[in-house]
């Protein structure tokens, strides 16, 4: 019970110092934090809860701890409602533990019918399996987790050296795509979970830019565009060898941070042109099914800006300007809901799969942690996907499971880089 009751805590903890980091900007990034004692008695948490909180945050890539320094805020920062990665307020265990879930569904929706030609050897196997990921969440360490995921076919993880744990994970993630694309009948499908890489990436280069420093150490190489070519690019200012959306974007980012020297509104055009160009992608390919995920992550990141927005008390016209288009809610929808506070969430999300989510977020509207809210929205867009198990032909159980193992990797990296943060 006390140990339940300590996690809880420090779930709490670690929204409370993102919410000052990143949404009340006490802390610059590249700044260090208070010392552990100060901390926690502004906090008014224990060391232990707060040392369990900086490591969570320290998985997101919020913070940083530099051995014999201190623990410091990170050079960038995901902007305040509008990461993509999706990280913010997630605990890793829930979220590895729903993933493998995910693949549970969309595995066997993929192969139905060589799964009924199976000898009674082969699905055991597959039983393995399925008891290996719960062996992997209840790992005692790092170093044993490592060990079973390389039992599980992947490469060697050392959550001690976060470079190359993103390297092997990274090397995995295309191996996988690449394999993939020799069988989709249309490669866009590959490229549309590719594209926020790209607008990571160009984040990441345009921030450093900006302040004089090197990029590299926050530069992700998965997107359609290699970091190498990209960053030569946005250098040069030589776009032509980009794809169109994408050159496009980085013009007005530039332009907008050049400006105002205001990174969240950068980062906001940024996102709204990543959706952009992942909805166009959706539109070419003709799938239905591909169109009505790219909506439900809109749907998701605008409920997410709305409760945000509002947690900070910001005004409508930076709501208005920070909400995304091509989900089935509009902004102007999403904009007058938000005017009237919790109840017109409520009343606004009432009908959709967002319900539950959007009663989380008017719950969180009082006060406390994010936690409940922030989950409630992936399993919404989670609901969508698992249609996909129903489908046994088709783009569905494809885009399902391409979804579900970019979810894997990024949660494997949140569960192995916070165990190596508390070593």
């Amino acid at each position: 019970m006390a140990e339940r009751k300590r996690a809880k805590l420090s779930e709490q903890t670690s929204d409370r110092m993102y919410e000052m980091i990143v949404e009340e900007a006490r802390y610059a990034p590249g700044s260090k934090l208070p010392n552990e004692n100060e901390l926690s008695k502004a906090l008014e948490v224990s060391r232990t809860t707060l040392r369990e909180a900086i490591s969570f945050l320290v998985a997101q890539g919020v913070l940083e701890i530099r051995r014999g320094k201190g623990t410091f805020v990170a050079e960038e920062l995901p902007a305040a409602g509008m990461d993509l990665s999706s990280l913010t307020g997630l605990r890793a265990r829930e979220r590895a533990r729903d993933l493998f879930e995910m693949r549970l569904i969309f595995e066997p929706a993929t192969v139905a019918l060589a799964c009924q030609r199976a000898s009674m050897e082969e699905l055991q196997q597959i039983q393995k399996k399925a008891e290996r990921m719960e062996q992997i969440l209840d790992a005692k360490s790092g170093e044993d987790a490592g060990k079973l995921l390389q039992e599980w076919g992947y490469p060697q993880l050392d959550p001690r050296r976060p470079e190359a744990m993103d390297a092997a994970l990274s090397a995995v993630r295309e191996a996988t795509l690449a394999d993939l694309a020799e069988g989709t009948p249309d490669a866009r499908y590959i490229d549309l979970f590719k594209v926020k890489y790209d607008y990571h990436n160009v984040k990441a280069l345009l921030k450093a830019e900006a302040v004089g420093t090197a990029p590299d150490r926050m530069l992700m190489d998965m997107g359609r565009v290699s970091t190498a070519e990209l960053a030569e690019a946005v250098r040069s200012r030589e776009l032509d060898g980009l794809p169109e959306t994408l050159a496009a974007a980085v013009v007005e980012a530039r332009e907008v941070l050049d400006t105002t020297r205001d990174p969240q509104l950068s980062d906001i055009v940024l996102d709204r042109w990543c959706y952009r160009d992942m909805a166009a992608l959706a539109e070419e390919t003709g799938s239905a099914f591909l169109r009505g995920y790219v909506a439900v992550q809109v749907d998701a990141v605008n409920l997410r800006t709305a409760v945000r927005t509002l947690r900070m008390g910001k005004g409508a016209d930076f709501l208005l300007g920070a909400l995304l288009e091509g989900g089935d809610l509009a902004p102007d929808a999403v904009a007058k809901a938000a005017s009237s506070g919790a109840a017109g969430l409520r009343e606004l999300y009432g009908a959709t799969r967002f319900r539950d989510a959007a009663e989380a977020g008017a719950e969180a509207l009082k006060g406390g942690p994010l936690t409940a809210f922030e989950k409630l929205c992936d399993d919404a867009v989670s609901g969508y996907l698992s249609a996909a198990q129903f489908v046994p032909f088709g783009e569905a159980p494809l885009i399902g499971y391409l979804a579900a193992r970019e979810t894997e990797y990024t949660n494997l990296r949140i569960l192995l880089l916070g165990r190596g943060a508390r070593r």
